[in-house]
This record gives C-alpha cells, sequence and structure tokens, in this order.
C-alpha cells in the first residue's frame, strides 16, 4: 500500500492492515495484509484457563500491531486497520474501560496498546468498515 502525501496537518499518511489470525487456547498467532508476515506463539499449558479467549483475541491483536511497530513497517501518522473474529476484543481495540479490580489483565493490556499508539503516533481504525 502506498503512502499517502500529506496536504494538511492531522491527514493520515498510509493505512496498514493486521489481522489477528487465530487465537486457541493453546497459542495465539497474526498476520498483516500489509507486509505478509506472520507470528505464532504457544502458550505454557493451562494459561488458557486465566484469561477468557476475548483477552487472548485482544492480547493477539495487540502483539500484532506491536509487532509491525517493532520491526518498523507502521509510519508515523498511520491508520491501523485491525480485525479479529472476537466482536468483544475488536471493540476494546477502540475503547475500553476496564476496572483495575475485577479486569486487570484487559486494564494492563489496554494501557500497553494506548502506549504503543501514542509513542508510534499512528492511530486505530476498524478494518471492517473498509471491507464490507
Amino acid at each position: 500500500m502506498q503512502p499517502r502525501r500529506q496536504s494538511q496537518p492531522g491527514l493520515l499518511s498510509s493505512a496498514n492492515a493486521l489481522l489477528s489470525l487465530r487465537c486457541l487456547l493453546a497459542g495465539l498467532g497474526g498476520y498483516s495484509l500489509s507486509s505478509g508476515k506472520a507470528w505464532q506463539f504457544q502458550l505454557p499449558t493451562g494459561f488458557g484457563r486465566h484469561l477468557t479467549l476475548n483477552t487472548l483475541e485482544f492480547l493477539g491483536c495487540i502483539t500484532t500491531i506491536w509487532v509491525e511497530l517493532l520491526a518498523g513497517r507502521i509510519s508515523p501518522l498511520s491508520c491501523v486497520l485491525s480485525q479479529t473474529d472476537s466482536t468483544s476484543a475488536d471493540g476494546w481495540l477502540k475503547k475500553s474501560n476496564f476496572c483495575e479490580f475485577e479486569s486487570p489483565a484487559q486494564l494492563v493490556a489496554a494501557r500497553h496498546l494506548a502506549t504503543l499508539v501514542i509513542n508510534a503516533d499512528i492511530q486505530l481504525g476498524a478494518l471492517k468498515k473498509y471491507i464490507m
């Protein structure tokens, strides 16, 4: 995908489409449509019992964004379009308000995502809007 020229302040320079492919209780994985790169790792036995499947999907989405940022494949002012089959995790990518006592893992993950987005000077969008 070719970056768009920035003609006015506040316009995006490019869009990166990322998918969190699979999240099972045994492992996580993700894929970038923009770069064609994928990642996958196994979770320790029994780890899935401590977090909900929606939380694991959320972590998968965050990890896909993080991997692409670390590899330098997302430029500042980009709009990152992320997709997952979990509507909860997809919604949490845009807005979350977790209670630190009831959902501490989700809160830590959401704060990490916010830090990534702010430090990289990017924004998150909904891939569903672009493919439906």
